[in-house]
């Protein structure tokens, strides 16, 4: 399953550094650029869920203010 993310800034560009989370599969790569929106097209292995699930995925910036946003992902079967 992919599902698309968006961190937005509404003051400073900022890099996304680091993506981590349960059930998180394929490799993120860094932004070679700063930019005020990012989209993250992320991966999860949805394999042996039944139902619904919920877990966290953490997105590490450069921002100065937040360096780490958690982002809830709900799982529907």
């Amino acid at each position: 399953m992919t599902r698309s993310v968006f961190v937005r800034s509404s003051d400073v560009p900022f890099r996304v550094v680091r993506v981590t989370g349960a059930r998180l599969v394929g490799q993120f790569h860094p932004s070679a650029d700063a930019k005020a929106v990012h989209r993250l097209d992320l991966q999860f292995d949805t394999s042996g869920i039944l139902g619904r699930e919920a877990f966290d995925v953490c997105l590490e910036t450069d921002y100065p203010d937040q360096p780490i946003v958690k982002v809830g992902v709900l799982v529907l079967d």
